[in-house]
């Protein structure tokens, strides 16, 4: 039973690491410049419950380091501060499998210099557990305000996930990919079209059945325009969640 499960858990990490960078790959070329990397340190912590039986609420602040092979940060003396989302929100309990949510999202960002950046969000996530393996996916569309940018801009994210128990202990193989994409052009802001690729890999670790910690592997691609390169972030995700129910 093991090898069965071990075996499912590599495919489904094999398959979305393989595709995933393909993607960015194809970006990359039609941009026709140089990819600039970066080794990135990004930490989560999520706090998610039930007001009623059907109501729910959530609650992630993530703190994104990055440049950490390079000079520090330029804003306010601020060691590698690359940016900060603090991301409330309110969700309905639809049935077993669906959940739907209206969020709020401060996500400032300090690198090259301080900007500031408001969201109203929607989600819709849905969530399966099979007998060997579980599988989720959310959709989320981010309203944009932008400091800086003439207009409202629209994205639209989608991550689909899969985790895998290894064997009958407190352990499970994680993997997942959300591309990003940019819904409109605003002036001084965003361009449509593709925006930017999360390809993570990990393992999670479950305490009790309210803490669980996930630690990982985060290939962060982002497409850029104009004379700016595009990046590829190495990042080194961990990720606290509690469950307060």
């Amino acid at each position: 039973m093991f090898k069965v499960k071990f075996k499912q858990a590599f495919i489904a990490v094999a398959l979305l690491c393989a595709f995933g960078p393909q993607a960015g790959a194809a970006f990359a070329d039609n941009n026709n410049l140089n990819i600039k990397d970066d080794f990135q340190a990004w930490q989560i912590t999520a706090i998610r419950g039930k007001i009623t039986n059907r109501l729910l609420y959530y609650l992630d602040v993530q703190n994104n380091e990055v440049d950490l092979t390079s000079k520090p940060g330029q804003y306010n003396g601020r060691y590698h501060e690359g940016q900060l989302l603090v991301r409330p929100a309110l969700g309905y309990q639809v049935n077993k499998y669906m959940s739907v949510w209206q969020g709020y999202g401060w996500t400032p960002s300090f690198q090259p210099k301080f900007n500031n950046e408001n969201q109203i969000w929607e989600q819709v996530s849905l969530q399966k557990q099979f007998e060997h393996f579980q599988v989720s996916s959310r959709t989320r569309l981010e309203i944009r305000k932008i400091a800086g940018a003439n207009g409202t801009a629209l994205r639209l994210r989608d991550q689909f996930r899969v985790a895998v128990p290894i064997g009958k202990s407190k352990w499970s193989v994680i993997a997942y990919d959300e591309p990003f994409i940019n819904l409109n052009t605003v002036d001084a802001g965003p361009r449509s079209g593709f925006n930017q690729n999360w390809l993570f890999a990990g393992i999670n670790r479950r305490f009790n059945n309210h803490f669980n910690m996930e630690v990982g592997y985060l290939n962060n691609y982002v497409r850029n325009f104009g004379a700016t390169p595009d990046r590829m972030n190495h990042v080194i995700m961990a990720g606290f969640n509690m469950t307060m129910n």
